[in-house]
């Protein structure tokens, strides 16, 4: 506010604030024009867009909203969390759940016993108290157990995938990166409690991309196992890219492209792929899919849930309130850039 850099405005004899970030802002604000709100959207000097490293574009691809504003804005939006509770806790909610489960599936992963799992669970005071917990830890407990033993089925054994680093040239720039994977098996895994959410998904395929870009001569393929519906446990294939080595190498460098320009695009101007959402327009049965996808997009009657709301979200797509926006949007154009190809080579299923 200008007030706030304005001599006596705020009851000091000089200005109140000394920021030079928000003095700049000031300046910007009292010199706006009444008809500057009239004359366009949001508009940028040019941004350099540099190559990205695989950790980068994985991000980008997983948040392309929240990125835009972090690394071509220089804006950071605070997620003010929940406010602290000091009741005693009888249950747990679905993150603090989801917690034990991780925790007690990364353990039994590395050999320990389930009983003294358990026990650290109980004595680390991250569950309720005595009895209060047990329900809560048995299920989390089964959960972490039917993942292991379907991961480990499908060939994700703990200690069997090394760090394979390197770079490979998409359009005559450099993409490094690195992954941990089973080269001998060609196999990337991601085992985890969570549902098979579509973040997971753009992580997996982007790896499969890199490494066959990579290492041709590999059939590589990556397998994410995780929570599925009821009381299964979804497994989700990807790759891999073809047949022979020169088929797998001309797929991966086309589909490395495909993701570099993505991100080429999106860090210039923000791009409306709405990861969640944009996963269920491109999946959703034709005849379900407006229903579907408003599911994911708007909030419920309570107010509660929405792509839309995420803050970066509302502050840079305002306009596209419910699905009928979207479907007249660039919306439809981008699920599909970004979820075709990853479809394509993908399989699921539930055990």
């Amino acid at each position: 506010s200008p007030k706030v850099f304005t001599r006596g405005k705020l009851g000091v004899s000089g200005p109140w604030g000394f920021d030079p970030i928000q003095y700049a802002g000031a300046v910007a604000l009292s010199e706006r024009r009444p008809d500057d709100a009239a004359a366009g959207g949001l508009v940028l000097d040019a941004v350099t867009v540099e190559t990205p490293t695989l950790h980068r574009l994985i991000s980008y691809l997983k948040a392309p909203s929240k990125t835009f504003l972090r690394n071509s804005l220089g804006m950071f939006i605070p997620d003010m969390g929940d406010l602290p509770d000091d009741e005693l806790p009888t249950g747990l909610n679905g993150l603090e759940q989801w917690s034990v489960a991780d925790r007690l599936l990364t353990g039994i992963r590395h050999g320990y016993d389930a009983g003294r799992l358990i026990g650290h669970e109980r004595a680390a005071d991250t569950v309720p108290a005595g009895e209060l917990a047990t329900g809560s830890l048995n299920e989390a407990l089964d959960l972490a157990q039917r993942i292991q033993k379907v991961a480990g089925d499908r060939g994700c054994v703990s200690g069997a995938a090394v760090p394979i680093t390197g770079t490979v040239t998409v359009g005559g720039e450099a993409v490094t990166g690195s992954v941990l994977a089973a080269p001998e098996a060609a196999l990337i895994c991601d085992v985890g409690p969570s549902r098979g959410k579509p973040g997971r998904r753009i992580a997996l395929y982007t790896q499969v991309v890199f490494l066959t870009t990579l290492d041709p001569d590999r059939a590589w393929h990556g397998i994410m196992v995780g929570k599925g519906e009821k009381e299964t446990v979804l497994i989700v294939t990807i790759g891999p890219l073809g047949d022979t080595a020169r088929e797998r190498s001309s797929e991966a460098g086309r589909r490395l492209a495909e993701l570099v320009s993505l991100y080429g695009e999106g860090m210039t101007a923000p791009l409306p792929i709405f990861t969640e959402t944009s996963f269920v327009w491109e999946t959703a049965d034709p005849k379900k899919r407006t229903s579907e996808t408003r599911k994911k997009w708007e909030p419920d009657w309570r107010g509660e849930g929405g792509e839309r709301e995420e803050p970066a979200h509302r502050m840079l797509f305002g306009d596209l309130i419910n699905v009928s926006d979207l479907a007249v949007s660039e919306f439809p154009n981008y699920a599909e850039r970004l979820w075709a190809p990853i479809l394509d080579v993908s399989s699921e299923e539930n055990a």
